[in-house]
């Protein structure tokens, strides 16, 4: 019997002073919006597994309220969930995003500021579905390969799709990390994420999900390395974190790596 393996960590780095990041794995987040935060997760196949990562913006309290909120929605909305209709599930997760908005939109009369990425994976270990909103991004180590499956919410982005800019190095810092689409950004109570098609979930993939404090530290060729050449899930995901904080940890950081292994349940 095939089980799904996760292992979340999430901290506020180096420089920040609070953690404004946090994520879904199965039933667990950082409840308490902890500076430093860890998990681990084990869930038969066939079953469906929700993780994502809430990246929060408005500084102060603003971002970290407004992840913290998204994340307790997505909790509270897929805990007892279950069903085989793939398109149930999507309208479901599609559903979840607008309650999370609108929550985030009532915090934002206290906080003018205040919203959050949120990049959420939802699989039963035979496929999965992307639903994004923001800068945090999903990416899939399979055949020794890093893919990108998200896209960035950005103004630079925006900018290179339209042909303003042709080459990253043209761009802007300020511009790599003004958001486009956000939780709590739409107060006619929409959040429509985009959706990724459903994706089959090969053996030996590794799933990973993460905040932009990692991919600002870290190449995708150390990304990749990390993902191929570690043991396990928990081992990935602490290379990962310690190689973000190496490189100077300037944001809060947040790492979720998924697998699939067949290794006996107790």
């Amino acid at each position: 019997m095939k089980k799904i393996v996760g292992h979340a960590v999430s901290n506020r780095g180096r420089v920040r002073e609070n953690n404004e990041d946090n994520y879904l794995l199965g039933n667990c987040l950082n409840a308490e919006s902890l500076d430093e935060s860890e998990t681990h997760f084990t869930q038969r196949a066939g079953l469906w597994t929700c993780a994502g990562v809430f990246d929060g913006m408005g500084g102060e309290a603003g971002g970290e309220i407004a992840s913290n909120i998204a994340s307790r929605v997505f909790q509270e909305n897929t805990m007892n969930f279950d069903s085989f209709d793939r398109e149930k599930i999507s309208r479901h997760i599609e559903k979840t995003f607008a309650i999370a908005n609108q929550a985030v939109v009532e915090e934002r009369k206290k906080h003018s500021t205040c919203g959050t990425t949120g990049t959420v994976l939802i699989t039963d270990g035979t496929s999965f579905k992307i639903f994004h909103r923001g800068d945090s991004r999903v990416y899939v180590m399979r055949d020794r390969k890093l893919y990108v499956l998200s896209k960035d919410h950005t103004l630079a982005q925006l900018k290179l799709d339209m042909g303003i800019y042709h080459s990253a190095e043209e761009i802007p810092e300020r511009e790599n990390h003004q958001l486009t689409e956000f939780i709590g950004m739409d107060y006619a109570g929409q959040a429509v994420p985009f959706e990724s098609e459903w994706i089959e979930w090969k053996e030996n993939d590794r799933i990973l999900l993460c905040s932009d404090g990692l991919y600002d530290m870290c190449t995708s060729e150390m990304i990749l390395k990390c993902l191929t050449m570690s043991g396990d899930v928990e081992k990935a995901t602490h290379e990962l974190f310690e190689m973000s904080m190496s490189f100077g940890g300037k944001d809060n950081i947040t790492v979720i790596v998924l697998q699939l292994t067949d290794k006996k349940i107790a």
